[in-house]
């Protein structure tokens, strides 16, 4: 089961009532300031995928869009490349998967099939070095 805070779920399904949305993956940045959540909502032929960006202030998180997964999210002075499988569904034995993103492993979990993974980025003036639309490099099961 993903842990999300309930604020921060809440957030991510707006007007979804709670039994037709499901959190399959969570990602927060490093900063703490902003974060992904990636939601299935519908069951079957007529599941959809939902990201949705929040940032969180003081002690609330907001959300500042929501819709279909992108491949590259602007938050702030903050920036990601999320991974995720909404187009593959993994087989239910598989709880986590392995991330390499720039030279180090991520355990990320599974949900219902699916995960989701972001390489965050905080810009710096004249910092590329760790610049995300490079990675994440390879996915293991």
């Amino acid at each position: 089961m993903i842990e999300i805070d309930p604020q921060l779920a809440r957030v991510a399904r707006d007007d979804i009532p709670e039994q037709h949305a499901h959190v399959v993956g969570v990602s927060i940045a490093p900063s703490g300031r902003y974060a992904i959540v990636m939601l299935t909502t519908g069951e079957g032929s007529a599941m959809e995928f939902d990201q949705t960006v929040a940032e969180h202030l003081g002690s609330e998180w907001v959300g500042l869009m929501s819709g279909a997964p992108s491949s590259v999210i602007y938050a702030g002075d903050h920036r990601a490349a999320p991974l995720c499988n909404y187009m593959d569904r993994l087989p239910p034995e598989v709880e986590r998967v392995v991330v390499l993103d720039r030279g180090k492993e991520h355990e990320v979990p599974v949900e219902r099939g699916y995960f989701l993974y972001a390489a965050w980025k905080q810009d710096k003036p004249g910092d590329d070095s760790t610049d995300p639309w490079n990675a994440p490099g390879s996915v293991d099961t």
